[in-house]
């Protein structure tokens, strides 16, 4: 459900004027924020358990991702003004 909902959200967000490079950036944050996270539990579980600070810092990277392609995607939608042709 999360990753459908990041999908979705990314593709909205490839549409923000901003560097291929950010964008691109920006939207794997989600994805490679859920990796850790699941990683980090089952690493924590079977190979060292202070490993476990991979989950904390995967679900901030979740996070950061939401709430960046949210508020630029937000802002460039409602906030920024057209340029007049």
């Amino acid at each position: 459900g999360q990753t459908l909902i990041a999908g979705l959200l990314g593709l909205i967000f490839l549409f923000a004027s901003l560097r291929e490079g950010t964008k691109a950036l920006i939207v794997a944050l989600p994805f490679v924020g859920v990796l850790m996270d699941i990683g980090g539990m089952w690493l924590t579980r079977f190979v060292w358990p202070p490993l476990s600070v991979l989950v904390i810092v995967g679900g901030g990277l979740f996070a950061l991702g939401y709430v960046l392609v949210t508020f630029i995607s937000l802002w460039q939608l409602w906030l920024t003004k057209e340029a007049r042709a």
